[in-house]
């Protein structure tokens, strides 16, 4: 075997399977020196056959495999074995069928995963190119800051390109710089105070609040300004998580603002806000029915307990507890379910009995019975002009949404400039009922509108925490309506027209929920029917308005029929009254359209709009099936352009919104002016309503009043909707939803989509994008939600409704009921992590006590800590996990050892 070097080695069964051979480049040999070599018989002739051949010199292959090694596979490679080797020098060549190496065997039933291949790139992203742009661009802006030191509008582009290009760091020095020279805008303030909500903890941003509240307490205080610092110190705090300071700072903040007017309604519905999130509702409800009996007439509320249903609701809460207990659950689940129940039937302190004492068992928690002493330092008779916003604000803290949601009503009504909005608005599931409403409006297809009311009510079921008012099992619905009657009986006039709109808008949300196929939801549709009639009946007076909001209410509960015949008695009602204001006329009309479906509705709302517009007289039902005279839809339009005109030319001399609270309601909920700018939009042919878009979106860059900014708000929202008709929506919607942020129709319409479609402005590369407001961020995550809430959480659909949630999370919008939204879609998820999110929640809102109660439904191993918490920070906590778990048992008796 000499003869054969590469077959020479030890062939036992402890070699490795695959052997390395090398071949020097010399000792190769030709195919005929191979054939000359097998025919030879002799040593002698094999010698001279040898010499007698020169060699070949072997050409390099131009094949990359090439190489002196090659392997011996004596395990997998059978073809080896059918090789000759008798001869030097025996070299198998073979061709392998497989695609895999050799010795790895292919998985079965899985195909060719597609591969991703390296491709080096002519041009590729050159960062120190970025940062020169940006240097070159930052130093521009600073030029023309340097030339125009008073131009807000060059301030607040400044402010997001700094945050959209660097980080939000350098946008708050920026707004610092900014409010330097512009100290008394409150855009700037409000852009500068979201950034810091952004970038500083809790505690330093009460320290810099602390020092512009010193530097603004002067003789010539503004006190709009005042105001606002108050209200921003007392949410700071409540972020804190810190009771005992709130109260202490509420109490200082009325002292110092006892002579302003709408202050005291405003601290008061931040603290109730904060008492609402801790879960201390028996002080809540005590300190509301104090308030309205020391501002208010005696009347219908607070209504008397009834001694029957407390009696039926502590029976069937212990019913209650005691399933839990006997469930064998684990211990966290049962305290959930305890503190769940326990919430939603001790909502209001107990009667007391006689000699003055709560008639309680001895074992109960002292948070359960508060004192008038509690509240004391909250009391104070409101001035005469505040009487309706109390009432408002009263509304609100019992968890009753601003309807509709748009930016005109919270600028309105909110004087805390918040450029984020009302935290304490989105710091309640009964938020999503805003956005129920506002996605009727939308294309039935719309992923908001797509799953109707059974995924709303779904959707609202996961997320709303006792008490609410959807049952009247414990009698929180019954204080509400209460409520509601007593404030139609405190407000007289036009103050009395909006609150009684207000609550037919917030019935019709109601209705919107439920599905009158099902005989329970039937029930409740012909009760709040039957008490929209009687409200009806009792406070509207002359007025048609609030019978064009009945219209709406009916189409939800009896049937577009009836809608239309209620919207069109109302309409011609208020065409026969020459002292209906024009702006309540366009909007009936309005409803008209709304409330008609098909061919005939829109023909029926075209009729409307036109005859509104020209203050003429509605024709017969039969001509209104039919499409109105051209004629008469020019002229209609020709009257809605010179009507705008006039409105535009009193905004543009500086009209601005009343100063006087019951005013501001009146303005905020009941119809305006800019009804002409919402009928042109509807009668304008698409390239008017083209031009429009571009004039709205020019006229939003510059500061605006806040009338000027509802004309403009208002006439968006129809051009969307006349778009909308034509399929469009979303292409209007998304050039008018950034510059409309607080807006939640044209946030909704915007949603859905792709990122790249919709309206949210872009942030920094590393970030995604900004949701700026909370309505923006809830508005993103809703169809989301409702889709995963309608397929009772499917993995999928919980999947993207984790992703929704962790991009508007990212901007620190949404409140919390974002991150109750993200906890719960994170727990439903294929890969669950809820305790990253939990950790989130509990971290922005201390506060807030369902977070808690949400987590520890979740995260059973931190249950008692959980529980320790609220403890803790003094929220509220009705059951201790210690009475609810099982008694040991008994010790077995060991018998003695001798």
């Amino acid at each position: 075997m000499s003869l054969f070097p590469a077959y020479a080695q030890d062939s036992s069964e402890n070699n490795v399977d695959q052997e390395v051979v090398c071949m020097p480049e010399s000792s190769s040999v030709t195919s005929a020196q191979e054939a000359q070599l097998l025919e030879s018989e002799s040593d002698e002739e094999r010698q001279t056959a040898a010499s007698a051949v020169s060699p070949v010199p072997v050409e390099p292959s131009s094949c990359q495999l090439n190489t002196d090694e090659y392997y011996l596979d004596r395990k997998f490679d059978c073809g080896n074995l059918r090789v000759s080797t008798l001869y030097y020098p025996g070299r198998p060549q073979y061709e392998t069928q497989k695609r895999a190496a050799v010795g790895l065997r292919k998985s079965e039933g899985r195909g060719v995963k597609r591969r991703y291949f390296e491709v080096s790139l002519d041009v590729l992203p050159d960062s120190l190119m970025f940062d020169e742009e940006l240097a070159v661009r930052n130093k521009a802006y600073r030029q023309m800051l340097t030339d125009q030191p008073t131009d807000e509008a060059l301030w607040l582009r400044f402010i997001e390109f700094q945050e959209r290009c660097r980080d939000a760091e350098a946008a708050m020095v920026a707004a610092e710089s900014a409010r330097e020279r512009l100290p008394n805008s409150p855009r700037i303030r409000g852009a500068l105070y979201r950034l810091r909500s952004r970038v500083l903890v809790p505690r330093r941003r009460l320290a810099l609040l602390r020092e512009d509240l010193a530097k603004c307490s002067k003789p010539d205080q503004n006190t709009e300004l005042t105001t606002e610092l108050w209200l921003r110190l007392l949410d700071t705090v409540a972020q804190c998580g810190d009771g005992t300071e709130l109260e202490e700072t509420a109490a200082a903040a009325l002292g110092a603002t006892r002579a302003f007017p709408s202050a005291y309604p405003h601290i008061l519905y931040v603290y109730g806000g904060y008492l609402r999130s801790a879960g201390l509702w028996e002080r809540l409800v005590l300190l509301l029915e104090l308030v309205a009996s020391m501002n208010f007439p005696p009347g219908v509320f607070p209504p008397a307990p009834d001694a029957e249903r407390l009696e039926r609701v502590e029976q069937e809460l212990q019913d209650t507890e005691d399933k839990a207990i006997a469930s064998g659950l684990p211990l966290s689940t049962v305290w959930v379910r305890v503190e769940r129940a326990r919430a939603a039937a001790h909502w209001r302190a107990p009667p007391l009995g006689e000699g003055g004492a709560a008639a309680l068992d001895a074992g109960a928690d002292p948070q359960r019975t508060p004192l008038a002493a509690d509240v004391a330092e909250l009391l104070l008779p409101a001035r005469a002009d505040d009487a309706p916003l109390l009432l408002l604000q009263a509304l609100r803290l019992a968890k009753v949404p601003l309807l509709p949601a748009a930016g005109y009503v919270s600028a309105a009504l909110d004087p805390s400039n918040d450029a984020m909005g009302d935290s304490r608005w989105a710091a309640c599931g009964e938020a999503l009922m805003s956005l129920v409403r506002a996605a009727r409006r939308l294309p039935a297809a719309h992923p908001a509108r797509a799953h109707g009311a059974a995924g709303a009510r779904a959707l609202l079921a996961h997320f709303v925490d006792p008490p609410h008012y959807f049952t009247d099992d414990t009698g929180y619905l019954s204080w509400v309506s209460s409520l509601w009657e007593a404030g139609c009986s405190w407000t007289s006039g036009a103050a009395r027209v909006a609150i009684l709109c207000w609550r037919l808008r917030w019935m019709h949300s109601l209705l919107l929920l439920l599905d009158t196929q099902e005989e329970a939801d039937a029930k409740e549709a012909r009760r709040i029917r039957s008490e929209a009639r009687l409200a009806l009946k009792r406070w509207a007076g002359s007025s048609p308005l609030p019978f064009a909001q009945f219209a709406r209410l009916e189409q939800a509960a009896a049937g577009p029929e009836h809608a239309r015949r209620a919207a069109l008695q109302a309409l011609r009602a208020a065409l026969r009254d020459r002292d209906t204001p024009p702006a309540h006329r366009l909007y009936i009309a309005r409803v008209v359209g709304e409330v008609c479906s098909g061919a005939a509705g829109d023909c029926a709302g075209a009729w409307a709009t036109a005859c509104s517009a020209l203050h003429r007289d509605l024709p017969d039902d039969e001509q209104l099936a039919t499409p109105p005279p051209q004629e008469l839809l020019d002229a209609a339009l020709s009257q809605c352009e010179t009507e705008c005109e006039q409105v535009e030319a009193q905004l543009e001399s500086g009209e601005e919104c009343p100063l006087q609270a019951d005013a501001r309601l009146v303005w905020a909920l009941l119809p305006s002016g800019a009804e002409w700018g919402a009928a042109r939009a509807a009668l304008a042919p698409a390239p008017r309503r083209a031009q429009l878009v571009r004039r709205v979106c020019r006229a939003a860059e510059a500061p605006m009043s806040i009338p000027a900014a509802r004309y403009h708000e208002q006439g968006a929202c129809a051009l969307a909707a006349a778009a909308a008709r034509e399929h469009g929506a979303v292409h209007t919607a998304r050039a008018l939803a950034p510059l409309f942020a607080h807006n939640a129709y044209l946030a909704l319409a915007c949603s859905g989509t792709s990122l790249w479609w919709s309206g949210v402005r872009p942030a920094n590369p590393t970030g995604g994008p900004v949701f700026s407001t909370h309505v923006c961020a809830l508005s993103h995550i809703y169809p989301a939600l409702l889709r995963a809430a309608a397929s009772n959480w499917q993995p999928q659909d919980a999947a993207r409704a984790v992703a929704a949630c962790g991009r508007a999370a990212r901007s620190g919008a949404g409140g919390p009921l974002l991150h109750v939204a993200r906890l719960e879609a994170e727990a439903r998820a294929p890969r669950p992590r809820p305790a990253p999110a939990l950790l989130t929640a509990v971290d922005d809102y201390p506060h807030h006590k369902w977070s808690y109660v949400r987590g520890a439904a979740w995260c059973g191993a931190e249950g008692g800590a959980l529980a320790d918490a609220l403890l803790e920070r003094a929220l509220r906590l009705h059951a201790l996990r210690d009475e609810l778990a099982p008694p040991p048992a008994p010790p077995t008796d060991t018998p003695l050892q001798q």
